[in-house]
């Protein structure tokens, strides 16, 4: 077997770091920091060092062990999945096999009073995933002479152990108490694990919006609340839109978004683009928290985004699911029978949403998005997240004209805000949360209704965004009153622009229940019909 076909072996330790960083430590044995001259003697000092770290090797079996007992944290905020393909991953492990050198793992150490201690991973995700994925069955080794795959371990089922060959046991358990060695830091804190992080990535560099992922800030905290909240599940709400979130990239659009925002509240004139790197590191690394009325309205507006692509009305939706069709007459577009929605296609449906709540409909939003991605395809052939496509599509949101968007037939004509305003002028009605099958018939009775969708759970009826605190039921799951969702409207849209005019609500059951009423009337009209792409609302 060719040597060329294990290529891929020589590049695990490579360093593509755009940044040039050195490691600081003490220069002597007294633990004193240095870094700057002494008053009296004139010596240098070094500042702000790190307590020297502790070499030591665990065996492949003994790192297993502990990632499955949850004793290793391979996933700590600032991490980023993982990104070694398959290949690579057994090239780890034939390096290990073969005695090839394995850079070292980095963790963070937490020690407790009983004596037990756990791990944070700084540095090494991607071999230890590698291990844990190889002696738990999921990739193989593969023996260069002979071309041959051997897997640590097989199924349970019989029918796969015949097709698997099994590495003799003496292979594994060579495997099994092969050292790797590591480096512990004891007694650091985030920050720390941070910078580190920042300084020692090895095999595949940081990408720019990896970057940006690992600060710590209150806006940044803000932006994965964002992120826990909206984007948490693939194949729900805003989730499941078709656009590019690998490596950090759904961390920069958020922090886009957060930035186009609070420059477009200061003064629309100032929003020309989306902005750049440097300007979203400034922003980000800002230690003041973005203002509790600028919190709420983008939640708000994240709230009517998602509801809006997950709607049951088509004509409401498809805009965020465009295909070849929808781009029909202009020149050069793929045959797809979708098109993917690019990062700044993302970000401006979002600000278009964001401008506009106040004076539009989510179904007159929806025409002006399905306008606004034929519109930048017709005068830039690669959408792509810079300047100039940017500043077409923010030029096209600021020069809308409502009045285009709206049909004499709308039977839900509303701004989004002001829809979900007649939720804040009735009373709450009083939840039985001792009924679990009380809420399950309440949420098969909801209609779903235009800005208001029909909640992917019971745990979010309806759905609505983050406006207060979190639930502290659970890490991932999310309870939000209507106390804050209405008073949050209320900051959000108390300095709307452009004054809106709220219907008398109808008096009802109370509450979002009475909203769902009265605007499945407004749907289907005062004498009954369907939406107006046909189905029933």
């Amino acid at each position: 077997m060719a040597d060329s076909e294990y290529d891929y072996l020589s590049s695990l330790s490579d360093s593509e770091s755009d940044g040039d960083f050195s490691m600081a430590g003490p220069d002597s044995d007294d633990g004193k920091p240095r870094g700057r001259k002494g008053k009296k003697t004139g010596d240098y000092i070094i500042t702000n060092a790190l307590q020297a770290p502790r070499a030591t090797t665990y065996t492949a079996q003994s790192l297993f062990d502990q990632i499955v007992a949850g004793d290793i944290d391979l996933d700590p905020e600032y991490q980023r999945d993982v990104v070694w393909p398959e290949a690579k991953q057994i090239g780890l492990v034939d390096s290990i096999f073969r005695n090839f050198y394995i850079p070292p793992v980095i963790f963070a150490v937490n020690a407790y009073g009983d004596g037990s201690e756990s791990k944070i991973c700084i540095d090494g995700k991607q071999r230890l995933t590698s291990i844990y994925r190889f002696m738990l069955g999921l990739i193989y080794h593969r023996d260069r002479s002979t071309n041959e795959k051997y897997w640590f371990t097989a199924p349970k089922s019989e029918e796969f152990k015949k097709r698997r060959n099994i590495l003799p046991e003496k292979y594994r358990r060579l495997f099994s108490n092969k050292q790797i060695v590591c480096v512990e830091y004891n007694g650091i804190n985030d920050k720390d694990e941070r910078e580190i992080f920042q300084r020692v990535q090895l095999g595949m560099a940081l990408t720019p919006a990896e970057k940006l992922g690992v600060v710590k800030t209150p806006r940044a905290d803000f932006i994965r609340e964002i992120q826990s909240e909206f984007f948490q599940k693939e194949i729900e709400g805003l989730g499941s839109l078709d656009w590019d979130r690998s490596r950090g990239t759904d961390f920069r659009c958020l922090l886009t978004i957060l930035w186009c925002t609070d420059r477009y509240k200061t003064s629309p004139a100032n929003l020309s683009n989306i902005g750049s790197v440097p300007q979203f590191e400034t922003f980000i690394n800002d230690p003041n928290p973005v203002s509790q009325k600028l919190r709420d309205e983008v939640l708000l507006a994240f709230h009517i985004l998602e509801n809006m692509a997950v709607h049951s009305d088509l004509e409401i939706s498809s805009p965020f699911r465009m295909a070849t069709s929808d781009f029909a007459g202009i020149p050069g577009m793929s045959t797809k029978a979708k098109i993917k929605v690019s990062p700044v296609e993302f970000i401006c449906m979002y600000l278009l949403v964001f401008v506009w709540k106040e004076r539009a409909s989510p179904r007159e939003m929806a025409r002006a998005i399905r306008d606004m991605r034929r519109s930048v395809r017709m005068e830039h052939d690669d959408i792509r997240t810079n300047a100039k496509v940017s500043k077409t599509m923010v030029t096209f949101i600021k020069s809308i004209n409502p009045v285009k968007y709206q049909r004499t037939d709308d039977t839900d004509a509303e701004p989004a805000s002001t829809q979900l305003k007649l939720a804040k002028s009735e009373p709450t009605a009083p939840t039985d949360t001792s009924s679990s099958s009380k809420r399950r018939r309440m949420d098969e009775d909801d209609p779903v209704i235009p800005g208001v969708a029909k909640p992917r759970t019971s745990t979010l009826a309806p759905r609505t965004a983050n406006y207060g605190a979190a639930s502290s039921t659970s890490p991932t799951s999310h309870s939000f009153s209507h106390t804050s969702l209405t008073a949050a409207i209320t900051t959000a849209t108390s300095s709307s622009p452009v004054p809106t005019q709220t219907p008398t609500p109808t008096r009802g059951k109370g509450g979002l229940a009475s909203l769902r009423a009265m605007t499945k009337q407004q749907m289907r009209g005062k004498s009954g019909g369907t939406s107006s792409n046909g189905d029933e609302g």
